[in-house]
């Protein structure tokens, strides 16, 4: 019998013969990639300025699930994934900024892929 953290990996990193949900759930963040990258447009549009709030809590919604998918992604890889050159890379490390969501930093990353 497989173990959680095994069946989330399957069910994150679905193979060819995928189940219905595994393609729900890839289709979903597929949806929430593009809707954020269209959130960041409209944000810097000059004539969106007064729909700044409801963008900046799509904005929001979508970093946090990425975030939590991230670290999930995190739990359930294989360990042979953490080991080796590219380890330093593997890992970006997202810290809250100023106005309530998450930024990367650009010094903490070149510091980690180092």
């Amino acid at each position: 019998m497989k173990s959680w953290r095994q069946r989330v990996f399957v069910w994150l990193e679905p193979g060819e013969q995928a189940s219905p949900w595994e393609q729900v759930f890839d289709f979903a963040v597929l949806v929430l990639i593009l809707l954020s990258v269209v959130v960041v447009v409209l944000q810097s549009m000059p004539e969106m300025a007064e729909y700044d709030g409801g963008l900046m809590t799509v904005e929001k919604v979508c970093v946090y699930f990425f975030t939590v998918e991230y670290l999930v992604r995190l739990w359930t890889c294989p360990e042979v994934a953490l080991r080796g050159r590219m380890a330093g890379t593997a890992s970006l490390r997202v810290q809250p900024d100023g106005a309530g969501g998450f930024s990367s930093n650009s010094a903490v990353l070149s510091d980690s892929v180092r």
